[in-house]
């Protein structure tokens, strides 16, 4: 009786209706066949959410289900993360495997119900879910990332682009998380609108600001709010920097991220201005629009998030921060006259 009460655990999420709508009609669910499909955007929109909230609410119809959350977390290898997988969907404690077609030989006449959460190699979607044929007529597979381009090269044709909230849901999210209400108290509704502005309608931002705030005074809002527009929140920076670390240690990509965050976000023909001065600009920019990093507007027009620009922006003051003119940016006023200054002497 209960596995048959329909699930309502996103009631309390703001504007996630719109997205479930959405993603059933990817899933085709009345369908026979075994179809995967992938939800992608860049960190803290709301991936994760979206695809519990729907596990949530169809688990129950599959006969085997599991949501494997940070699927990129540490594994030494292919046949580790399935033997993972294959305890975990079977309920059976420290399973172990010789070989990778073992998912196939115990899935292969299950209906089931994955969820794969935060993928950021093909190598994991090959050692849980590599062939259709591994799982039973019916099966749903849901991929998370924030590189677009592992779909591509795992043959995912069925994929949700996850867009940022509007005005009057971000300010929502807001002040759910800081006031545990629907709309801000008479006071701060300018702070909150400050708040959305910050944050660019971020999710994540706005989830992790509200709770930092929550029970402050108006003046301890007014100072917070005054200090977040120059530098960037531990927690947000922090899932945030994930995005960029893994463009690789030397990666060209990320020159062109910092490029962008110091010197281009927005400011015109900003192609042309990067092809100038870095080599193989436009494949540079290719893995970060495919990883969500960045987006391309009039097929000249780069424009980065906010909080990725003050995230970037840290990353380059953070080089040589002792020493501010042996960095490759110069971004604070004072930074720069005081390089000017020590150079004149």
């Amino acid at each position: 009786m209960l596995n048959s009460t329909p699930s309502r655990a996103f009631d309390h999420l703001v504007g996630m209706e719109p997205h479930i709508t959405k993603m059933n009609s990817l899933l085709c669910m009345e369908s026979n066949e075994v179809r995967v499909v992938g939800i992608w955007g860049p960190a803290g929109i709301g991936k994760t959410t979206i695809a519990r909230a729907l596990y949530d609410l169809v688990s129950s119809d599959f006969q085997l289900s599991i949501f494997m959350e940070n699927v990129k977390g540490n594994y030494s290898s292919k046949l580790q993360l399935q033997e993972y997988f294959l305890s975990e969907i079977l309920n059976l404690k420290d399973m172990r495997i010789n070989h990778l077609g073992v998912a196939k030989e115990r899935l292969n006449s299950w209906k089931v119900f994955i969820v794969l959460d935060d993928v950021d190699k093909l190598e994991q979607l090959e050692a849980v879910a590599n062939e259709l044929l591994w799982f039973g007529a019916g099966s749903r597979i849901i991929v998370t990332t924030e590189n677009k381009d592992l779909f591509k090269r795992h043959d995912i044709k069925h994929i949700y682009e996850v867009k940022f909230p509007s005005g009057n849901e971000a300010l929502q999210i807001f002040s759910r998380s800081a006031f545990k209400q629907d709309s801000s108290p008479e006071g701060f509704m300018e702070l909150a609108v400050g708040v959305r502005q910050v944050t660019n309608h971020l999710p994540l931002g706005l989830c992790v600001l509200g709770s930092s705030m929550r029970g402050k005074s108006k003046i301890e809002w007014e100072h917070e709010l005054h200090r977040l527009k120059s530098s960037l929140h531990d927690d947000i920076d922090k899932i945030l920097r994930i995005g960029y670390d893994s463009l690789g240690d030397t990666s060209i990509c990320k020159t062109i991220f910092l490029h962008i965050a110091c010197l281009f976000n927005g400011e015109g023909e900003d192609i042309q201005l990067l092809e100038n001065s870095i080599i193989d600009v436009k494949y540079g920019l290719g893995v970060l629009v495919e990883r969500a990093l960045v987006s391309i507007s009039s097929g000249k027009h780069i424009t980065m998030h906010h909080l990725l620009q003050q995230m970037g922006r840290g990353i380059a003051q953070e080089k040589n921060a002792d020493e501010p003119g042996k960095r490759q940016f110069l971004i604070e006023s004072e930074e720069i006259r005081f390089h000017f200054r020590c150079l004149e002497a």
